[in-house]
């Protein structure tokens, strides 16, 4: 049986990944796999005091392992997190050795990832990052510091330049897709041309 196909969408926090999945979603007519960072009891903890952090990274592995193994297979689907995020923020956040612990416990799981034609990537300066994070209200994120976006900020363009599939960068596209229609159809239009280009059907 065919692994199931995923777009996804990266980036940090307040970049627009789950309003751009939503959207490309509607235009593609396929379904969208959210994060659901809400579910995740120690998050909040995590962000005021630094604790319960190999908890926290544990529950969203085995959050996005439910995830995966739930999608159907040779289908495609976008998504606003990817197989690899933990790879991207367990380094932040784990110490050396709870790091090694984290990466054992991984790979002992059953980790069926989707395959991931197409990466898309999101970013946008700091300063209106925060500004998009604070508008949102979510709770477990009300004590974010302006220290810690920039070093997941850091992180992602770090774990880029070895990324190993396609890339579209759209962190220098001007436009705000989200109050305007016609930068969500230029970018939408980019999407889909791009997956045409990689010989994959939806």
């Amino acid at each position: 049986m065919k692994a199931a196909r995923l777009i996804v969408v990266e980036g940090p926090m307040g970049a627009g990944k789950t309003s751009l999945t939503r959207l490309l979603a509607a235009a593609m007519a396929i379904p969208a796999v959210l994060e659901r960072p809400a579910d995740n009891p120690f998050l909040g903890d995590f962000y005021r005091h630094q604790q319960h952090v190999l908890a926290t990274e544990l529950y969203f592995l085995m959050q996005r392992r439910k995830t995966w193994d739930g999608l159907e297979g040779d289908r495609l689907y976008v998504a606003d997190h990817g197989p690899e995020k933990d790879r991207i923020f367990t380094p932040l956040t784990l110490e050396a050795e709870t790091l090694r612990l984290f990466r054992e416990i991984r790979a002992a799981l059953s980790y069926n990832a989707p395959r991931v034609p197409l990466l898309i990537y999101l970013d946008s300066p700091v300063d209106v990052l925060l500004e998009r994070i604070r508008a949102r209200q979510d709770p477990w994120e009300a004590s974010m510091q302006r220290a810690y976006v920039l070093r997941v900020q850091d992180a992602y363009r770090q774990w880029l330049r070895h990324y190993p599939g396609q890339v579209l960068d759209l962190s220098t596209v001007a436009g705000d897709f989200v109050a305007d229609s016609e930068h969500a159809k230029i970018l939408t239009e980019m999407v889909k041309n791009k997956i045409t280009e990689l010989g994959e059907d939806w």
